[in-house]
């Protein structure tokens, strides 16, 4: 099987998260262990390549990302770490993530916090209104 040439999705902008799966092991009949396929969206291209690895290790997306110039989307796993170091790449997390440091700074200042859970309330009301 050919392997996926990444620099053909030619995209600026990647998406990428990694979900588990089970797998049969060859080892121990009737048995699974936790396996993990990375996915790499390219929505502007509408191409997702889907990469299975044993593990969560930041192996996994440093060698897939070789050569990628432009924005990573990403969320906060510290698999991501250090990728913001490679100059042609730009780390962006998601609203989801970001919203949840928020809520846990209304210990800290609750005014700023809320103020700030409602500015992304607001994106998210654009967003339903966009996708209905």
């Amino acid at each position: 099987m050919t392997r996926f040439d990444r620099r053909r999705v030619r995209s600026g902008y990647l998406q990428v998260d990694e979900t588990t799966i089970p797998v049969q092991d060859t080892q121990k009949k009737g048995k699974t262990h936790r396996g993990y396929y990375w996915v790499y969206l390219a929505p502007e291209k509408h191409v997702v390549v889907m990469e299975y690895r044993k593990g969560r290790s930041r192996d996994g997306p440093v060698a897939f990302l070789e050569g990628f110039a432009g924005a990573l989307q990403t969320d906060e796993y510290a698999a991501f770490d250090g990728l913001d170091a490679v100059p042609a790449i730009t780390i962006y997390g998601c609203w989801a993530h970001a919203r949840r440091h928020f809520h846990q700074a209304l210990d800290n200042d609750v005014v700023q916090a809320t103020h700030v859970l409602e500015q992304i309330n607001l994106l998210y009301a654009i967003e339903r209104r966009l996708h209905e």
